[in-house]
């Protein structure tokens, strides 16, 4: 029975690669799949051999790549944006060519909308904060599109830290900027898992954190350390929100005794400071948080 159920598995995966052969060889010459539907054209070069890159090249107008060269430099652009409230011109395409494309392509840099945001980078001092939040989707997730950026911003202007960490987090395995570590009966919530919440006390990331309750131990940890090879932080910021004003908090530096603290958590969003000269890993632990919300830290060393 087992070897039936073999030679049936690779039966049909002989039909399914043989009807996509069959699809890729028919569908220049049946009007009917050209009319409603996408050549994938994973084939192309095999079925078109020596004449493949004439068969691609035949469908772009090469002028959509003459006319490249006549986007301004990205200083230009930033240089018109700030005298002038139009948006520089980005490119001219041939609109025939884009006619049965279905995303629209524009044809101006929308840099104007982000005016404010270079003028605060270039009238900032050394001694003045700039504070980036970047917004998005799974693509940010992890700190992977924002790591980079955020070094590129650091490189030009100066500052430092790796941001914004919350305390438990579902990419911590995989962030490269940090290394997160949590554990204990912590409940979570956001704006996407629990949308219906209308007036959760979510921060600035959209999450928020309390302690939950298990069977064996109510503590809820979480501990943040400097990638190896980085440079360590001298300052740690933990945010948290309002809580019954006896919440104890436990924090440990690097491989030291641990330090007790009593949150002041009478406002919506507080913080606990933490200072040292070289701090490559922090600790903190809750033993009896009763509703106190938590959120995360952000660390810094030098300039922010």
């Amino acid at each position: 029975m087992s070897n039936k159920r073999v030679v049936r598995s690779y039966l049909i995966l002989l039909l399914a690669t043989g009807f996509l052969l069959l699809l890729q060889w028919a569908y220049p010459s049946i009007p009917f799949l050209k009319d409603n539907f996408k050549n994938s054209n994973f084939l192309t070069y095999y079925l078109e051999g020596e004449d493949s890159m004439a068969f691609l090249t035949e469908k772009i107008d090469s002028s959509i790549f003459d006319q490249l060269d006549t986007i301004p430099d990205s200083t230009e652009l930033l240089v018109d944006t700030v005298n002038t409230d139009s948006l520089p011109p980005l490119a001219y395409f041939d609109e025939a060519w884009f006619t049965n494309d279905t995303v629209p392509i524009p044809d101006t840099a929308n840099i104007a909308a982000l005016r404010k945001f270079f003028e605060s980078l270039n009238s900032a001092d050394k001694k003045k904060k700039v504070r980036i939040s970047y917004w998005g989707d799974s693509m940010i997730e992890g700190d992977l599109i924002t790591q980079t950026l955020r070094k590129k911003l650091q490189d030009q202007y100066g500052g430092s830290g790796v941001g914004f960490v919350p305390f438990i987090s579902i990419t911590a395995g995989f962030r490269r900027t940090v290394v997160h570590n949590y554990g204990g009966p912590w409940n979570y919530y956001s704006l996407v898992k629990n949308a219906k919440m209308k007036n959760g006390p979510f921060g600035i990331n959209g999450e928020y954190m309390t302690q939950g309750k298990d069977s064996v131990s109510n503590s809820i940890w979480a501990s943040f350390a400097a990638q190896k090879g980085k440079a360590a932080w001298n300052q740690v910021k933990l945010f948290y929100g309002k809580g019954t004003g006896k919440t104890l908090a436990q924090t440990k530096l690097n491989e030291r005794a641990w330090s007790k603290y009593t949150l002041t958590d009478t406002s919506h969003v507080n913080v606990l400071n933490l200072s040292d000269t070289s701090i490559r890993q922090i600790s903190v632990r809750f033993d009896s948080a009763g509703s106190t919300v938590f959120y995360g830290k952000k660390n810094k060393f030098n300039c922010w």
